[in-house]
């Protein structure tokens, strides 16, 4: 047996050393010119194996083909990263132009993950997955970061869980979550031991320097190939001053052409002469000195000639129209009302259900236990009160409607909402307030530490108690202001929000 287990061993030490070998003839032209691998490029490529690849495994299981898309997306990302490493280990760090010119690829691959997401919006069960690869999916960016590259990853992996912490709690995607994360994680760790303050470019090397572009070729309209143009002047004829363009050969010789249009005749009324203009003038005064002898020329009109004396003068009347009626503005049709739905409350698998409850003020939950969740769909005033300790609530499209509870272990959120409230007896860690306008959160002292996450929402207030047992009332900001340091972005609330 011992024999045996040392072949093995011999065998398995004969198959390292060749893969080494020919680890290092493969790897000869991504260093510096001495054949050797950087070291970052190799544990650039373990990173990948290790964490990437696991994860586009997992997500081929979820049953989404744009999930799947985005792990592709994200594969695609790493590839194209890899790219961009090579390039910097074998030159060194070129103008800020043509850096530009090496992100580009790579910011193009990130933005087609955020247009998977955007395809999938509607996709209420998977739509947090496509957002959580969006959201950590810039982490990649840190090449275009500096002088320290790895809390932008970091705090860019943080974002994810925003979604991620969804997917948990209404899917239980263990699996696919414990997949996905652990990439940022390793991803802090290789940037912050090999790009530092940076990319690692080759300080030694060469600048990097693009091909030329491709001459582009001369763009022909294909409505003008094959058309041949006569260019010889055309005769000129001075009894037409003003001549249209010249006719072409073809045009010119084609039999049976009509004949090119005379010439205009002159103006048949020529505007008066001055004379006759004055002689005229003079005869109109005459004509005003005769005084009341002006009129003495007039025929007189006789009764014969009276229109009310003479009814055969008088023309027949017009004949009767009927007057059109106006058309009748057409009447929009009532839309029919939706549905009505069953109100319920009721507790299905893990989940309480509360939905299209309208006007109660009585709907209490006190069988709820740890593993229970809270979801509340599209109740118009009503007030819910939750006893015990549950995993986590949600308000989901609801009015008016407040919800009073003990405690809670994940988080409170209201999504969609309008005019909402909610008060905590016991202990809460994390509320979300997500596209809601008008939200009131009264804490309880053990929910001091209570982190409040926001977004797209107005009218936001929490209430906190005071020393002397009353609540004082605290607005979240809503507007910020983003200045760029010449580094990166900094975002800070504005006075008026202050």
């Amino acid at each position: 047996m011992s024999a045996d287990l040392a072949g093995l061993v011999s065998r398995l030490e004969a198959v390292t050393t060749r893969l080494e070998s020919v680890a290092s003839k493969s790897g000869s032209g991504a260093g510096d010119g001495d054949g050797e691998v950087p070291e970052f490029l190799s544990a650039y490529d373990e990173f990948v194996a290790q964490y990437v690849d696991p994860f586009v495994a997992a997500s081929a299981k979820v049953e989404s083909a744009l999930v799947k898309e985005a792990a592709a997306a994200l594969k695609k990302v790493t590839v194209e990263q890899k790219r961009f490493l090579v390039i910097a280990s074998k030159h060194s760090q070129p103008k800020q132009d043509e850096l530009a010119k090496l992100f580009k690829p790579l910011t193009e691959l990130i933005a087609e993950v955020g247009q998977i997401k955007d395809k999938n919006f509607k996709d209420r069960d998977y739509s947090n997955y496509t957002g959580a690869v969006n959201e950590g999916v810039g982490a990649f960016g840190w090449v275009a970061v500096s002088p320290a590259p790895a809390p932008y990853v970091k705090a860019t992996g943080e974002g994810a869980q925003f979604y991620t912490n969804r997917i948990l709690k209404e899917r239980q995607d263990k699996d696919w979550v414990k997949s996905y994360l652990p990439i940022f994680t390793a991803l802090f760790d290789y940037v912050k031991k090999y790009h530092t303050t940076g990319v690692s470019w080759n300080k030694n090397a060469s600048v990097f320097v693009p091909g030329p572009p491709k001459p582009a070729l001369p763009n022909k309209p294909d409505r003008l190939r094959g058309v041949k143009f006569d260019h010889r002047p055309a005769p000129q004829n001075p009894d037409r001053p003003c001549q249209g363009p010249p006719a072409t050969a073809s045009a010119a010789a084609a039999p049976g052409a009509p004949p090119p249009p005379p010439p205009p005749p002159a103006a048949s009324a020529a505007p008066p002469a001055p004379q006759q203009a004055q002689a005229d003038v003079s005869a109109l005064l005459q004509d005003l000195n005769k005084g009341a002898a002006v009129t003495s020329g007039l025929k007189k009109v006789t009764d014969d000639m009276k229109t009310h004396k003479n009814p055969k003068l008088r023309q027949s009347a017009a004949p009767y129209k009927k007057p059109v009626a106006s058309k009748p503005t057409p009447v929009a049709k009532p839309k029919p009302a939706g549905p009505v739905r069953t109100p319920a409350l009721a507790l299905v698998g893990k989940k309480w259900i509360v939905e299209y409850h309208s006007g109660r003020q009585d709907l209490v939950i006190d069988e709820a236990l740890m593993k229970h969740t809270v979801y509340v769909y599209k109740c118009d005033n009503c007030t819910l009160t939750v006893k015990g300790k549950v995993n986590s609530i949600t308000l989901d499209n609801c009015k008016k409607t407040a919800v009073v509870f003990d405690n809670v272990v994940s988080g409170l959120e209201f999504v969609n909402c309008q005019s909402v409230q909610g008060q905590v007896t016991g202990k809460l860690p994390t509320a979300s307030i997500e596209k809601t306008d008008g939200c009131q959160l009264y804490l309880s002292k053990e929910s001091m530490n209570c982190q409040i996450i926001s977004a797209k929402s107005s009218e936001m207030n929490i209430s906190v108690p005071q020393e002397d047992g009353d609540f004082g009332e605290f607005a979240i900001v809503e507007q910020f202001r983003s200045v760029w340091n010449g580094k990166t972005f900094v975002t800070e609330p504005t006075e008026l929000a202050e």
